[in-house]
């Protein structure tokens, strides 16, 4: 077993001809408000045009999304109108003063005959992170649910969760080549 040696009274670090350790360099305050000034500055820079960069792709993309959803949870209609949600009811024209895209909007689904086939209505929730997104087909003729979708969706699929049950995007609540599970 090695020992440790043993500093006697008078004998500290430093103390016996060693030099004293050096200064830390001072810096100004200005100089420090000046530089963290400029980080900043071309931080909110680079945000700002990756921002303009990215928002007319991201924008897109979730239309490119809407529309299949909507083609989907119609089962394929020929064609499909957009009407807007006024205090009056549908209306095909947005309410005076909302943007088109905020205003809450209903797809109403066409067969190639020109008959009406049924609605598809967005909808969101609170889910256990964030709002879910969804997208149902609704028969309003029949007063049946034609089809559903899940648009957005941060919640992720925890402990006891089925095998083999979709889960992002989907039919949700369908196993994958089989029934609907109960």
């Amino acid at each position: 077993m090695r020992e440790l040696p043993t500093v006697h009274k008078g004998e500290a670090a430093g103390a016996a001809g060693a030099p004293p350790p050096p200064e830390p360099p001072t810096v100004s305050s200005r100089r420090l408000m000046v530089t963290l000034s400029v980080a900043g500055a071309v931080a909110g820079l680079a945000i700002v045009l990756v921002f303009g960069w990215a928002d007319p792709r991201i924008q897109a993309h979730r239309a490119r999304v809407l529309r299949e959803a909507v083609r989907e949870v119609l089962d394929a209609p020929d064609r499909y109108k957009t009407l807007y949600v006024t205090a009056g009811g549908l209306s095909a024209t947005p309410p005076p003063g909302v943007d088109t895209l905020a205003a809450e909007k209903v797809f109403l689904g066409y067969d190639a005959a020109g008959q009406p086939i049924g609605y598809a209505i967005t909808g969101s929730e609170p889910g256990f992170q964030d709002f879910i997104l969804l997208i149902f087909g609704y028969d309003a003729v029949a007063g049946r649910v034609l089809g559903m979708k899940v648009l957005e969706s941060k919640d992720h699929q925890g402990r006891g969760v089925r095998r083999g049950v979709q889960g992002r995007g989907g039919t949700a609540g369908r196993r994958q080549g089989g029934p609907p599970h109960r």
